[in-house]
């Protein structure tokens, strides 16, 4: 996505419970009136801070977010501060660098603290597994967002482009970060990064934005060492499945045996398919798929 449509994610905490359902948020539950305020100026280079009914929001010009939550959906609610660069890299390409500090006083536990506990103490390659679930649940929105309004005229760096505020109906408070980075971003920011390439993108639809084996994994040596050892437990399981079947005499042995390294062989699959690549559906989100997962074999 656009390194300005990234900025205004960080921006939003509106959108937690429509993009984020199921993880950080209710699509059905959650949506309500945001009171925010615009708080105070800083750094002398069109820095700002705003608060109200869901945290606080601080802008680091160029590109810091720092988000302190109050909301019931956030882990370690009130305690909590997500540090987030989005840091430009091409036309069209951001790169997230994200820490989460929390107030070392007592929380309240939670599901949500529960999880980030066990979380926080998984294997390295386990937690760069999982986290773009939530990063994924983006993916699409933001995609969309920024080449709908590149078609549509919007380029800030340009002489020519449209203003933003031709395409966006802002009536909420708590759009009141967006527009205030907008007008930061026609300002001070210069419309937006100086890049050293041609500001060009591909063919709308020719990308994959899911995909993590190339983003990701074989850059990742956590990843890589922990993908290489679950690909070979998954082969070993299949084996063991085919051996079952025609070694072990018929009876329940066999049928338990076989059961127990078809099923260990499936979630092996579906756990390495996510080292490779995975869609965020939010149209498939479902009972018995709470994260609109579309699993890639």
């Amino acid at each position: 996505c656009g390194w300005d449509a990234a900025c205004e994610n960080l921006m939003d905490p509106a959108h937690f419970c429509s993009a984020h359902h199921n993880t950080l948020g209710d699509r059905y539950r959650d949506p309500a009136p945001f009171e925010f305020d615009r708080r105070r100026d800083f750094d002398g280079c069109g820095g700002f801070a705003f608060d109200g009914d869901a945290g606080t929001i601080e802008f680091y010009p160029p590109c810091l977010v720092n988000y302190y939550p109050k909301t019931a959906g956030m882990p370690l609610n009130g305690k909590a501060l997500l540090s987030t660069y989005a840091v430009p890299t091409a036309p069209g390409c951001v790169r997230f660098i994200a820490t989460v500090l929390r107030d070392e006083s007592p929380i309240d536990q939670t599901l949500a603290t529960n999880v980030l506990a066990v979380f926080n103490r998984a294997p390295t390659w386990f937690q760069h597994v999982m986290s773009p679930i939530v990063l994924h649940q983006d993916s699409g929105l933001l995609y969309y967002q920024y080449r709908n309004l590149r078609e549509k005229g919007y380029r800030p760096q340009q002489h020519g482009s449209t203003d933003i505020r031709q395409h966006y109906y802002c009536p909420s408070p708590v759009d009141k970060g967006i527009m205030l980075f907008h007008r930061w971003l026609r300002g001070t920011g210069g419309g937006g990064p100086p890049w050293a390439c041609a500001d060009d993108l591909p063919p709308r639809g020719t990308e994959d934005i899911f995909d993590i084996w190339g983003a990701h994994t074989t850059n990742c040596r956590h990843c890589t060492d922990a993908y290489t050892r679950l690909e070979a437990a998954r082969i070993f399981c299949a084996l063991a499945f085919v051996a079952a079947i025609f070694l072990l005499p018929t009876g329940s042995q066999r049928t338990a045996v076989a059961a127990a390294f078809a099923v260990l062989t499936a979630a092996l699959t579906a756990l390495n398919s996510l080292f490779r690549r995975y869609e965020c559906s939010h149209s498939g989100q479902s009972l018995f798929n709470p994260l609109g997962l579309e699993f890639f074999f």
